[in-house]
């Protein structure tokens, strides 16, 4: 599903116009990347958790030259779905 799939079916369940679901959508995505982005987290109460995880350094592997080489350590977001999304997505299958 597309943001704008996901606009247009909120639209049409609430009767409102699509403009206005699209600006709340963009608002709630921005306001979830800052919150994660300064290290803090977003927990949506049967829906999950969005945070950023720290991902530790490492020693890779250039594979075209066979060398080694060294990975930094460095923050990445991170969703944790609810168990009740877990078991919703689970029944599904």
């Amino acid at each position: 599903m597309t943001k704008k799939e996901l606009v247009d079916q909120i639209a049409e369940k609430r009767g409102m116009s699509a403009q206005e679901v699209l600006l709340v959508v963009e608002d709630v995505m921005k306001f979830i990347k800052k919150s994660v982005a300064s290290g803090n987290y977003v927990y949506l109460r049967g829906f999950g958790v969005f945070q950023a995880k720290l991902r530790r350094a490492k020693v890779g592997r250039n594979i075209t030259k066979g060398e080694q080489m060294a990975v930094p350590a460095k923050r990445v977001p991170q969703f944790r779905p609810y168990p009740n999304f877990k078991k919703a997505v689970e029944r599904n299958n």
